[in-house]
């Protein structure tokens, strides 16, 4: 059978500090958990569940731009020995810029390190760069272009790696055709490193949707999505394709 699982998330956040003030700081923590349901022979040691931390302080320039200073520590830890040591710590500092509707830019860009631990006392930690930065730019006023980035580490799904080394590079182009239909053409491209992997598995993926809403009334809309999906890997067992659709109805009020 296929792999199942159940994963239960929560948070909170509380930003305090006037809107007018030169100084805001943001205070916020957050759990998952995830459970393996089925093939429990061959999955349960990757059970684990997270605790996250975080803390983000911004210096306001104006109303519409604030520079910003954050740090993250986030606690790992799985159910069972078996998991090859990937318990451990996450830690992230960066420095950043923050900005919304400034001319046709807006934009939120951290760039600094990271370090993850693990509780193998063989195993090196991982550190290095860690950045996360998202832009929004109007060429048109019918026309939006999203370009995103950034570098994490994500926990295991897989018995032979401590983690996994993800960096994301992605294009995404929205237009509104008509008051009513809008369509949205996504790009991206997914670098995978399986840490700790006795063949240091390192996986890129490749993926594409096309999506288009058409509204229907205040609150109804319809939409059809068409996705491909291509991953290259050096474990030739791994490498696939795919292609899917969906159609389907959203209500919001």
């Amino acid at each position: 059978d296929l792999d199942q699982w159940e994963v239960l998330t929560g948070g909170l956040k509380y930003r305090y500090g006037a809107a007018h003030a030169p100084v805001n700081a943001e205070l916020g923590v957050s759990t998952l958990e995830k459970t393996y349901v089925t093939n429990r022979a061959g999955t349960g040691f990757l059970d684990y569940d997270t605790t996250t931390f975080d803390y983000v302080l911004f210096y306001n320039y104006s109303p519409k731009t604030s520079a910003l200073l954050d740090f993250t520590r986030g606690a790992i830890r799985f159910d069972s020995v078996g998991s090859r040591g990937a318990d451990g710590l996450d830690y992230r500092i960066r420095a950043g810029l923050r900005w919304i509707a400034t001319a046709k830019t807006s934009g939120d860009i951290r760039v600094g390190m990271m370090r993850r631990t693990f509780s193998d006392i063989n195993a090196e930690d991982v550190t290095g760069f860690s950045w996360q930065a998202t832009v929004n730019w109007n060429p048109l006023s019918r026309s939006l272009v999203e370009l995103r980035t950034a570098r994490s580490i994500e926990q295991t799904y897989r018995a032979d790696s401590r983690g996994i080394d993800v960096r994301l590079y992605g294009v995404a182009l929205t237009h509104t055709l008509t008051s009513r239909l809008k369509s949205r053409l996504d790009v991206s491209r997914t670098d995978s490193l399986f840490i700790g992997n006795p063949t240091e598995r390192n996986d890129r993926s490749y993926a594409a949707s096309l999506r288009g809403d058409l509204q229907l009334s205040r609150i109804l809309s319809l939409f059809a999505r068409a996705t491909y999906e291509h991953r290259y890997s050096t474990d030739d067992r791994t490498k696939f394709g795919r292609a899917g659709g969906q159609v389907g109805f959203r209500i919001a009020y």
